[in-house]
């Protein structure tokens, strides 16, 4: 899967599994096999490129990106 780095990881009621990935600036998901499943590298609403995402975090629609090289938290409200 080549992760740069791995950092905070969660998982959501649904058994997806979210790993932050600061070197390569974004949040890797998989599924409970850990099989890629996709990948964030962008903030809602044209906020621009994440750098540094240290942590994340999932309650119910929610997801929190720690968004560190850019010095902010990043709500993300999933479908």
């Amino acid at each position: 899967y080549g992760f740069g780095s791995a950092g905070r990881m969660t998982s959501d009621e649904n058994g997806l599994v979210l790993i932050a990935d600061p070197a390569q600036n974004q949040i890797r998901i998989t599924g409970p096999d850990f099989q890629p499943l996709g990948r964030i590298v962008n903030s809602p609403e044209r906020a621009g490129q994440l750098r540094g995402t240290g942590g994340v975090e999932t309650v119910g629609r929610y997801m929190w990106v720690t968004d560190t090289g850019n010095k902010r938290v990043i709500l993300f409200r999933r479908e």
